[in-house]
Formats: C-alpha cells, structure tokens, sequence
C-alpha cells in the first residue's frame, strides 16, 4: 500500500472514530483501528491549512494528499481544521470551562467530566497536577517536568484561571464553600469572563471579580 493510499485509509478511520464518538476528540495516545486517530487529525489540519489547493479540489502537502472525498466527509461531520497552537487551545478550553460553570459548579466536574465534546475534566486534573507538582520559575511560570518532555503553565495563564474563578485544591470545596462560591459568583454577575453592566451608572469589572477569588482562595487554602 502506498503512503497515499494509507494515509486515507487512515483518514477514512478518523471519520468512523469520530462519527461513533459524537464529534469528541480522542486522548493523545489513543488507539483505535490500529491507528493513533490524534496524531492523523493533527495531519490533516496541518495538509488542510498549510497545502496547496489542486484542480481536482484535493489539497497537497509534503508526500501527503488530502482528497475532496475525504474532505466532504470531514465537512459533513463539522470537523475542525483549523491548527491549534498550544496557546490557543489553553483560552479555548478555558472558554468552555467559563460557560460550563455559569450553570454548574467546580464541585461537578470529575475527571470523567466531558462537556460540548471536550474532556474538560482531564484538563482541570492536568491543571491542578502541574501547579502542585511543578516548580515555579523566576518569570512565576509553573514549569512540570516529565522523563521525556516539560510543560508549562505561564503566569498569565494562571491569573486568567484565577480570575474565572479556579479552584486549585479540589479536596477544600465542602457544601459550604460551594454555597458561597456559587453565591457569590451570581451577585457579581460573573458569565463568560466578561465585562457585565449591572445597571445604567454601575458596572462591574473584572478588579471586582479578583477581589472575590482572593477571599475565596483564602478561605479555601
């Protein structure tokens, strides 16, 4: 078999994973088919968005082929194309953490939580497991060093967590400060990270909003 002709068998089994899956992307070392459907997806984007566009309506990078037949397919089950850097994927993820705690809570998520075809709960767990196990640097980056790569979580990052309202310590949230977290969450309004007008001469600002984490951090340490 030529590496075309794999290369869209494999693209054809990334269509069934997804399509079995409800669009929900898969782990990283993942295996399905005899495939690593994320390593597949991440040729795609990378065929889709950096290769040259065909008469025949295929699309052309490197030694890999995209074809229109295995592009409508993808289309048809909404795939994302677009490539992802990795700073982009943390505000994307902390978008959907924002709108999944306007109507629920830290208290629900576990790490088999999945929400709007994303493991949210994976992604928190991997938050609080680099924070508590790495080691901050002289930038007030957390730096998380495994035997064969090193992750990091910037500082900007971390005050943008903060500021939606993170809860590092999972094991502090009790009925109480749940209770309260949630109150307080509703009386500043607090949806999406934005910027709410509350009324025509008062508006409340994200000053206001870290002044509430910091109380709340404080009582939950």
């Amino acid at each position: 078999m030529s590496l075309n002709s794999r290369f869209k068998e494999n693209v054809n089994k990334v269509v069934d994973y997804l399509t079995i899956n409800g669009g929900i992307e898969p782990r990283k070392n993942e295996m399905y088919k005899g495939i690593c459907p994320h390593k597949i997806i991440t040729q795609i984007r990378k065929v889709y968005c950096k290769g040259e566009r065909q008469n025949d309506g295929s699309i052309c990078y490197d030694e890999w082929i995209l074809y229109e037949e295995e592009i409508s397919k993808l289309k048809e089950i909404k795939f994302d194309f677009n490539i992802k850097t990795y700073s982009d994927k943390f505000d994307y993820n902390l978008e959907i953490l924002k709108e999944y705690l306007i109507d629920n809570d830290f208290a629900s998520i576990k790490r088999n939580t999945i929400y709007k075809n994303f493991y949210l709960g994976e992604w928190v767990h991997s938050l609080r497991k680099f924070r508590k196990l790495g080691k901050k640097n002289s930038n007030g980056d957390i730096v998380y060093r495994t035997s064969t790569a090193a992750r990091v979580l910037t500082k900007e990052q971390i005050e943008k967590l903060d500021n939606a309202g993170f809860i590092w310590n999972p094991n502090s949230i009790n009925i109480k400060t749940k209770e309260e977290y949630l109150q307080l969450r509703k009386s500043l309004h607090i949806q999406l990270g934005c910027i709410l007008k509350t009324c025509k001469n008062q508006i409340k600002t994200e000053n206001d909003v870290k002044k509430i984490n910091k109380k709340l951090i404080k009582k939950l340490d």
